[in-house]
């Protein structure tokens, strides 16, 4: 019982270390949070947030903390990013350090379920970084452009005729009406339907 006091003590005071280095993090995370959320595409990354904080508390298995070399490689790198952030004061920068420190929490644990590390739950947050120069916007529509093609190729193969670009569509004997949805900027549809 005394050999692993000296384990767990050294466990324990890991993680308040990582806790503190994530507070520092906390107030840049808040306020990347809060331009992010003023931007059009970006509305849901608070179901990012929530889908990894309940998959985590779900599969993670709490007495597994294995700390290996990568682990220590990111958070090197966050610990670069948060002192680039605080220098050009970009909290984006230091929120993909933060996202770092949560893939390296992440591969610390292990899976409840299966033999593997947790460092697949941080792509849920990766999703919520912005790439530089608007380049997310680029691969946005691009993504956009193509889910409406396929789309617009399965309902040809199906039968179903479209008129227009998504503004009548004929299914058999009915009509359908659909319109843009104003919060969203792309070709994604809702439908209204009505007897023809």
């Amino acid at each position: 019982m005394s050999a692993e006091t000296p384990i767990q003590k050294r466990l324990v005071t890991s993680q308040l270390w990582l806790a503190l280095l994530f507070l520092i993090h906390l107030p840049h995370v808040a306020m990347y949070c809060q331009r992010l959320w003023n931007l059009d595409h970006y509305q849901f990354f608070p179901f990012a947030f929530v889908a990894f904080g309940a998959l985590f508390y779900q599969r993670c298995l709490a007495t597994s903390f294995r700390w290996t070399p990568f682990c220590m490689v990111l958070v090197g790198a966050d610990l670069a990013l948060l002192a680039g952030g605080f220098y050009l004061l970009s909290p984006w920068m230091i929120y993909l350090g933060a996202v770092l420190l949560i893939w390296a929490v992440c591969r610390a644990y292990a899976d409840a379920q299966f033999d593997r590390s947790l460092g697949y739950l941080s792509l849920l947050l990766l999703i919520t970084v912005r790439l530089p120069q608007n380049l997310d916007l680029d691969a946005i529509h691009w993504l956009q452009r193509t889910t409406t093609s396929v789309a617009s190729r399965l309902l040809n193969y199906f039968g179903f005729l479209m008129f227009g670009w998504a503004m009548f569509w004929s299914f058999r004997a009915n009509d359908f009406w659909s319109k843009k949805p104003a919060a969203v900027c792309s070709r994604y549809l809702q439908c209204c339907f009505w007897r023809s």
